[in-house]
């Protein structure tokens, strides 16, 4: 019984923790709704050090959707970016949020409800971002434009967070090891 509870937070374990990231900014996202009527709400996470805050974040997708933003953050009133002009890509992100404050989003916080409403029959995937932070110096590199007003791009892909059903069936499973388990030792 006691091996059968171990594999089951064994695997808790593995679920909490299998999107841990050590990159310079953090995105993720979770999706909920059906087809054709998705919300897509993102979080994103500064691990950039020093005194740098994320001020600008955006996401490449079928349209332009914004319906909600994070306390500080606003729709950014240009619509789409790309970020060639910075030494960045030139993929075009329609949604995207500004703090024109530069204080909302500093070294270890994570910051969510960035909020994007999209019709695509399916949930999207693997979504390109970007992020420029500011108010300090970073130098640790994969960055575009300059180390105290550094940029990043990359591609999240979507929490996959367990439905309960799956997880009471994966629970009485390890159970029904455990036991088989004991009966025959």
């Amino acid at each position: 019984m006691r091996s059968a509870f171990t594999a089951l937070l064994l695997c808790f374990a593995f679920l909490a923790g299998s999107h841990a990231n050590a990159s310079p900014i953090d995105v993720s996202y979770t999706t909920t709704g059906s087809a054709g009527n998705w919300i897509l709400d993102f979080s994103v996470t500064n691990n950039l050090g020093d005194t740098n805050d994320v001020y600008f974040f955006g996401v490449k997708l079928s349209s332009n959707g914004v319906i909600g933003s994070p306390s500080g953050y606003s729709q950014y009133a240009g619509a789409s970016w790309n970020n060639s002009f910075y030494g960045g890509s030139s993929t075009i992100y329609n949604n995207n949020w500004i703090d024109g404050s530069y204080g909302h989003l500093f070294s270890g916080q994570t910051v969510s409800g960035f909020e994007v409403h999209v019709t695509d029959v399916v949930a999207p995937s693997d979504i390109d971002w970007f992020a420029y932070a500011f108010h300090g110096t970073y130098t640790g590199g994969g960055n575009f434009n300059t180390s105290t007003n550094p940029g990043f791009e990359g591609q999240t892909d979507a929490i996959s967070v367990p439905e309960p059903e799956a997880l009471l069936l994966m629970a009485i499973g390890l159970l029904g090891i455990g036991v088989a388990k004991r009966r025959k030792a």
